[in-house]
C-alpha cells in the first residue's frame, strides 16, 4: 500500500515561494494524494475517504480539522476548495497570521501535508468621523 505522504498543500490562493503573507485568501489548492483513487487490495474500500483542513495560529490549532469531503482533482491532479465552503473558516479572527494543513483521511488513519504559507484576513477599517457638509 502506498503511503499517503504524497499530499502537499500547494497554496492558499497565491502564496509565493518567498512565503509572503497572503491577504484575504478565497480558496485552498493542493495536490491530491497519490492514493486519491486507490482502493484497499481485494476490496472496494477507498484508501482515501476524505480530506480535512486544519488552521493554526503559531503552534495553536484554531480551527479543528474540518472535512472538505473528497473533491475531484482537475487535469493536473490539483484540488481547489472555496474557503467560504469550509465551516468556520471565514469567521476566524481578523488580523491574525494563520497557516493551514490538509490531511488525506482513510480507514487506516490520516497523513498531513506540510503547512501552507502564511495568510491573514484583514480587519475592516474604522469609519472616518467628523464629516461636515459645508456651503
Amino acid at each position: 500500500m502506498r503511503v499517503l505522504i504524497g499530499l502537499i498543500l500547494v497554496a492558499l490562493v497565491a502564496v509565493s515561494a518567498s512565503a509572503q503573507t497572503t491577504i484575504q485568501p478565497t480558496k485552498a489548492e493542493f495536490t491530491a494524494s497519490l492514493d486519491h483513487a486507490a482502493v484497499v487490495t481485494g476490496t472496494t474500500t477507498p484508501i482515501v475517504t476524505n480530506y480535512t483542513i486544519e488552521v493554526r495560529a503559531g503552534a495553536s490549532v484554531v480551527l479543528a480539522p474540518v472535512s472538505i469531503g473528497k473533491p475531484t482533482p482537475d487535469g493536473t491532479n490539483t484540488i481547489s476548495v472555496l474557503l467560504s465552503s469550509i465551516a468556520g473558516f471565514l469567521s476566524l479572527p481578523k488580523n491574525t497570521v494563520y497557516t493551514a494543513i490538509v490531511s488525506a483521511v482513510g480507514p487506516s488513519g490520516s497523513a498531513p501535508s506540510t503547512p501552507s504559507g502564511p495568510f491573514v484576513f484583514a480587519p475592516t477599517p474604522a469609519a472616518p468621523s467628523g464629516l461636515v457638509v459645508k456651503p
